[in-house]
């Protein structure tokens, strides 16, 4: 392995040929010794790139030797690597058909299943061996994956099924004890309890334990779950005293803070987090997102780089990562993380730029790159992507039949494509045909009815045709499919707005706020809606109060309705603040000047509000030029003083 990696290939051949040798004398060896050798032989020719011999000589061992481990995961990463991974996933079919008890097998296919959306098809595959098996291990494969997937009922009756396997007993039966349960399956099974909303089981459960971080963890989430946020982060931070390296506490006791407006003692919790485990974990993109909504894009670009150098293969923080630096003017990464994009997904990479150069230059320039700059074949769906970037910028230019006709005509030579005919679907929507653009969306849905994109393209239909139930409902399950995605939320949001279902919008933005705290639209979205209704209390407060720190997207109007809501609490001097970091992020409108007076004259500078109320009327009509008319002619002195 060592000479291997250090590319001394000819002396790494010498001794896997000693080891033949050896492995060929002895008859004492562990299972799996000659599939191992056999898989050394293949990375051999691997890393002296001699592709064609590593190929055959991977062959020969999946004959020899299929139900290695070391040779089946070579042969799935080579098959992923070279774009097949159906090859991948048969392969381990074959090989849990030859070992079902193997249920680390079986969770390997379910993971993949699950990572290419097909759910149902894990859970079955799940399903089918915890019952055949009915082993601890396999009851709780089973349940991580059901709470993975937030199906929650199900994770329940799988703990049940896990309590059962280890006891012996049915937990319904009056001779169970939880006494019998080892320690940490008892907490684990507590947790799955708590989430489920069985607060009173838990506790019970809760009684069993005997570990106090185990104690302290499991009341925080009791708490965390019944939203008493304080509570939870006390217990969370007791447990820490004792355990400080928990990485998915401290991630959840950083989402309670942020949901606190505890910001400080968020980022704390979640730059532990971060410190302590980054490899399977997400808490570097939390981190990154609290940090851009917050202006700090230095943070933002620390956390990401932290994450990717432990999940190499997240595309999604490589996007977020170019598109952040892009904003800050940071060449260098933007480039850097682009290379890494084009690796395995070209065709986002060029879409990527090609937004990022009409954002600054404008549509002419865009189409100039997508014409002219590139050296893949938009024509090709494997880049879609980027042909998708193509018809955005021709769209802008007024070009959209140009557009749908190199559409149309890429649909019509990959007719089995889904994402080609959900970019055929979609500009035909553009352009207004929505008959034509929801036959072809069927088509894209019959092919892959789990297309994030093509949900949200068919949502859209829906929307213009005023079928306002049946748009949400594909927003929310595109949402479902990819939700680190957060605009398919606001564009269910809008669609109810619309519709003048408000109760229902804000209800899915409340939602969304209580899994992503730093999304600042969301919040000022609420407390502007609470503003207009009359309602100043606490809680628009509070919500007004995340929309200014997270104020990345709505920017100077977080600080407005803030400023806002404090002048009508009473508290001039906060508002002032408020009104004049708007004034600083945008050039107020009347209104804003308006408010900004109001703030001054209360807080007893009278000459700054004359000149606030004199710039406002500049302008004849706006919604309180009466109001500030009147004002005016109160704060201006009379002739006698």
């Amino acid at each position: 392995n060592v000479l291997l990696e250090k590319e001394r290939f000819d002396e790494a051949e010498a001794v896997l040929a000693d080891l033949a040798e050896a492995v060929e004398e002895r008859d004492d060896l562990p299972e799996g010794t000659e599939g191992l050798l056999c898989s050394r032989w293949t990375q051999l020719a691997v890393k002296r790139g001699e592709p064609e011999k590593a190929r055959e000589q991977l062959a020969d061992c999946l004959e020899r030797y299929p139900e290695s481990r070391p040779v089946l995961n070579q042969a799935i990463g080579l098959y992923d690597q070279e774009g097949e991974p159906e090859k991948s996933n048969q392969l381990l079919r074959n090989a849990i058909a030859a070992r079902p008890g193997d249920i680390d097998l079986q969770n390997v296919l379910a993971e993949r299943l699950n990572a290419s959306k097909e759910i149902d098809e894990a859970t079955r595959l799940l399903e089918e061996a915890a019952n055949r098996l009915d082993t601890p291990n396999a009851w709780i494969t089973l349940r991580n994956h059901q709470v993975q997937n937030d199906d929650m009922e199900g994770a329940l009756a799988s703990t049940d099924r896990l309590l059962e396997a280890i006891s012996g007993v049915s937990p319904s039966a009056p001779e169970f004890s939880y006494e019998d349960i080892p320690e940490q399956r008892l907490f684990e099974a507590a947790v799955v309890v708590a989430i489920s909303g069985d607060f009173d089981r838990a506790e019970e459960m809760g009684g069993h334990l005997e570990e106090a971080s185990h104690e302290h963890l499991l009341d925080a989430r009791i708490h965390f779950e019944r939203d008493e946020l304080e509570e939870a982060l006390d217990a969370w931070e007791e447990s820490f005293r004792i355990f400080p390296s928990n990485t998915g506490a401290r991630h959840l006791a950083g989402i309670a803070a942020l949901r606190l407006n505890q910001n400080d003692r968020a980022i704390e919790h979640l730059r532990n987090a971060l410190r302590t485990r980054a490899a399977g974990s997400d808490v570097g993109v939390v981190l990154a997102h609290v940090y851009e909504g917050m202006g700090n894009t230095r943070l933002a670009l620390d956390s990401l780089f932290y994450h990717l150098r432990e999940n190499t293969d997240d595309y999604h923080a490589m996007r977020m990562q170019s598109r952040i630096a892009a904003r800050a003017g940071n060449e260098q990464i933007v480039q850097s993380a682009r290379a890494m994009l084009v690796q395995d997904r070209i065709g986002m990479a060029v879409a990527d730029q090609a937004h990022e150069i009409l954002r600054r230059h404008g549509p002419e320039y865009a189409l100039k790159f997508l014409d002219d700059g590139l050296v893949i074949d938009l024509d090709e769906p494997e880049h879609v992507d980027g042909l998708a970037a193509w018809v955005e910028v021709m769209l802008s230019l007024d070009r959209g039949p140009e557009a749908l006709q190199r559409v149309a005509a890429l649909a019509k030579a990959h007719p089995d494509d889904a994402n080609v005919r959900t970019l055929h679907g979609a500009t035909l929507t553009s352009l207004e045909d929505l008959e034509a653009a929801r036959t072809e969306l069927d088509a894209a849905l019959a092919l892959d009815p789990d297309n994030p994109q093509t949900l949200v393209a068919m949502a859209r239909v829906d929307a213009v045709e005023g079928k306002t139930d049946a748009a949400v409902a594909g927003f929310t399950r595109a949402a479902e499919l990819e939700p680190r995605d957060p605009s398919p939320i606001y564009a269910a949001a809008e669609t109810l707005a619309e519709a003048d279902r408000d109760a229902e919008a804000h209800a899915l933005l409340e939602e969304m706020l209580r899994e992503k705290p730093w999304e600042g639209r969301a919040a000022h979205w609420l407390a502007k809606d609470a503003v207009e209704a009359g309602d100043e209390g606490d809680e628009t407060l509070l919500l007004a109060q995340r929309a200014a720190a997270f104020n990345a997207e709505p920017g100077s109007a977080a600080f407005e309705t803030l400023g806002r809501i404090q002048l009508a609490r009473g508290d001039p001097d906060a508002a002032i603040v408020a009104l004049r970091r708007a004034a600083s992020l945008g050039t107020p409108g009347p209104s804003g000047l308006y408010r900004i007076a109001t703030a001054l004259s209360e807080a007893g500078d009278t000459e700054g509000a004359i000149r606030a109320l004199e710039t406002a009327l500049t302008v004849e009509e706006f919604p309180e030029a009466a109001d500030a008319r009147k004002a005016l002619n109160q704060l201006q002195p009379t002739e006698d003083g």
